[in-house]
């Protein structure tokens, strides 16, 4: 049974090779982060220095130094959007949405399968979930956990490792994932729209 590739605009894919990306990635056709960068961009989100609140706030003020970057809030202090001038430089867009994709490298899928693996040792695993349908499920929810940033699955493994006492559902990881990955899609998103523009 081969899975149907996620694609995402907001959501860079690694495309992995044992544990090492293998090629280039793109967006609207132009090659915006080597294999190298997102060698370097994986393993300083693995090696958990940093957690993903504050890569998030580090990638923002990167954005914020190369073109003019305006937060919009709601009236409950929750962000709605970013807004860039459209005469920003466009060589200073590429730059930020680089900055920006480096945050959005995934887990290579095998890591997480791995990661999987030891959870389902702490976790209670239903008695009709059979060696093979436990590795079906393990495999599915790796591919799905790549559509997120590799700093914030390996954040929601630690929620998820103290919280459940089953097999995790995708919901319960997205609902560690998603709030988190928020602001950096809509960085993308702007920067996409800045960039189109020109």
């Amino acid at each position: 049974m081969t899975l149907k590739q996620l694609s995402s605009l907001h959501t860079i894919k690694a495309q992995a090779n044992g544990s090492k990306i293998s090629k280039p990635l793109t967006e609207s056709g132009v090659t915006t982060l080597s294999v190298s960068q997102q060698e370097t961009a994986l393993a300083k989100m693995v090696a958990g220095d940093i957690n993903s609140h504050r890569r998030t706030n580090m990638v923002e003020d990167g954005v914020a130094s190369l073109v003019a970057l305006e937060t919009k809030i709601s009236k409950d202090f929750e962000l709605i959007r970013y807004k860039i001038p459209a005469d920003s430089p466009l060589e200073n867009l590429e730059q930020a949405m680089r900055r920006v994709q480096a945050s959005m490298i995934p887990l290579p899928k095998e890591e997480i399968e791995q990661r999987l693996t030891v959870l389902a040792m702490i976790v209670t695993i239903p008695k009709d979930f059979d060696d093979e349908i436990l590795a079906l499920k393990r495999g599915i929810l790796a591919e799905k956990l790549t559509q997120w940033p590799a700093d914030i699955v390996i954040e929601a493994f630690d929620k998820v490792e103290k919280s459940c006492k089953f097999w995790p559902t995708l919901a319960e990881f997205a609902e560690h994932c998603e709030w988190k990955v928020r602001p950096r899609k809509l960085l993308i998103e702007e920067l996409q729209k800045r960039i189109d523009y020109r």
